[in-house]
């Protein structure tokens, strides 16, 4: 399983998050632009599903804050995963949205 946080600014580059994998019981790979390609790669190659945390609509003060912050990074949008065959689900109303490589 391979997860991606872009429910935060402060997340979308951070890549050491054990948390994920300590609660969900799987070993994870947490995917961002600052992985090491080869392990980016890999995660590619043997996950089947990528787990995906999406910001949930903000009030002005909470953009404000990011802004004044300088976390005002832009989300992931996947490019890569797209490029390795994955699809992306459907985003419920938690903000989570599944991506699924298609099986052969």
């Amino acid at each position: 399983m391979a997860v991606k946080l872009n429910h935060s600014p402060y997340y979308i580059d951070y890549f050491q998050v054990p948390t994920v994998a300590y609660y969900s019981g799987h070993p994870c790979f947490m995917l961002s632009r600052l992985l090491p390609k080869e392990e980016y790669s890999e995660a590619m190659r043997v996950c089947d599903v990528i787990v995906e945390s999406r910001p949930k609509t903000e009030d002005r003060m909470k953009l404000i804050s990011v802004a004044f912050k300088g976390a005002d990074r832009p989300i992931d949008n996947l490019e890569t995963a797209q490029a390795a065959g994955f699809v992306p689900g459907i985003e419920g109303t938690s903000g989570i949205r599944i991506w699924r490589k298609p099986q052969d």
